[in-house]
């Protein structure tokens, strides 16, 4: 019995890899007498990297019947109007109540 126990090599002279390899199966092999079940990296990556990519979906302005362009110096000419109210008015936008704005647009031909 002697000769069997020295035929073992001890933890020393054992590759770290392989220490850590035993001690990575002996808590495996306790987790599953608990009842726990054990998934390998590899499984848990390709579970959840079979999705595609999701693109990001840019917000649409939506600009009704005008170009890109036409909606644009629109939105300039009101956000000027915007700013030329006078107080009394803007009171009066904020409570909710209806008020008049002519936007002046310059015809781009």
């Amino acid at each position: 019995m002697e000769e069997e126990e020295e035929s073992l090599p001890t933890e020393e002279e054992l590759p770290d890899e392989v220490v850590e390899q035993r001690k990575v199966n002996a808590i495996k092999a306790q987790l599953i007498a608990d009842g726990l079940e054990i998934v390998e990296e590899g499984e848990i990556v390709e579970a959840l990297g079979t999705g595609k990519k999701s693109k990001k979906k840019k917000k649409r302005v939506e600009t009704g019947p005008f170009s890109k362009d036409e909606f644009a110096a629109i939105q300039k000419a009101f956000t000027d109007e915007l700013l030329k109210l006078k107080p009394k008015k803007i009171k009066k936008l904020l409570k909710g109540k209806e008020i008049e704005v002519k936007l002046k647009l310059k015809d781009q031909d």
